[in-house]
């Protein structure tokens, strides 16, 4: 009875063991087996919007569990056929992408300037990093070309991303009057984080005359003329304000305001903090 007991035990003790990876499995295989019904269900040639919308839906999934790649493939795909929401997602892929590009370059210029700041005083010649350049001229210029393709279909979100591109000095150069003109584009659209860096802008006087009037004009801030998509998960969590991504209490507030049809005062609101990502102008990195 007691050798039973032991090998009941034990037998329990290896299942264990091997349903724990594959328990861990499961949501990949469940979603692998999403993924062929889309690929065999909708045609290749022409995929109606159910298939666009299960495409950008399967695209939201993967990126959520941190599998950039395998969301760039289905948000490319419906974007292919002509989907301004999955151009944006598409964009907002490569627009992470370049940011940690440029992270890692800035790191590793920071390193190395620690290195060479002994070898210098040593007499030592120490080259510049300069690998990182051409990858996160790339990447931006993907997010650029899909904010760009976004934006010409009237996808405010991605108007106003592209301003940020400007902003932040990463679509070839810093230019505030060029952002100033695609956030507008976007708070005319009532796109909520487009008209808060209207708001900001004219605050500031970036890339615009300073006017305070207009900053309380474009700060009062109604759903009524935004397109419901502007303020879907994940879109308006990955629409930009201040070169950071909108914080959770102001995805909060506006999607409140929005459900109960009250004004919401931006300017009332505390901005997100400026993006903490050097300036970077890819104009330099092609040389």
């Amino acid at each position: 009875m007691r050798k039973r007991l032991i090998v009941l035990c034990v037998g329990l003790a290896v299942l264990a063991v091997l349903t724990v990876p594959l328990y861990h499995a499961l949501p990949w295989l469940e979603l692998t087996y999403l993924e062929a019904r889309i690929d065999w269900s909708c045609p290749q040639a022409t995929p109606d919007e159910t298939c666009l919308t299960r495409m950008r839906a399967m695209g939201h999934v993967w990126s959520s569990m941190g599998d950039l790649e395998r969301a760039k493939r289905w948000y490319a795909e419906a974007a292919a056929h002509g989907d301004a929401v999955a151009m944006f997602h598409l964009g907002w892929v490569y627009d992470i992408e370049a940011r940690k590009e440029i992270n890692a370059f800035y790191q590793q210029s920071a390193a190395q300037m620690r290195v060479m700041a002994p070898a210098e005083a040593a007499g030592e010649i120490v080259p510049p990093v300069v690998a990182a350049a051409e990858p996160i001229a790339a990447k931006v210029h993907e997010a650029s070309e899909w904010y760009h393709r976004s934006a010409n279909l009237g996808f405010a979100p991605a108007m106003n991303n592209l301003g940020q591109l400007y902003f932040m000095g990463l679509d070839r150069s810093e230019s505030l009057d060029v952002a100033f003109e695609w956030y507008m584009q976007a708070a005319r659209s009532g796109n909520p984080a487009g008209a808060w860096n209207v708001v900001l802008a004219y605050q500031r006087g970036a890339g615009v005359r300073q006017n305070y009037q207009e900053s309380r004009h474009w700060a009062a801030w109604s759903s009524e003329y935004t397109n419901a998509a502007d303020l879907a998960w994940p879109t308006l969590e990955r629409t930009e304000v201040q070169g950071s991504f909108l914080p959770p209490n102001a995805v909060a507030m506006v999607r409140s305001a929005s459900v109960a049809g009250v004004t919401l005062h931006l300017d009332r609101m505390a901005p997100p903090m400026v993006a903490p990502l050097p300036r970077y102008s890819t104009a330099n990195a092609r040389g």
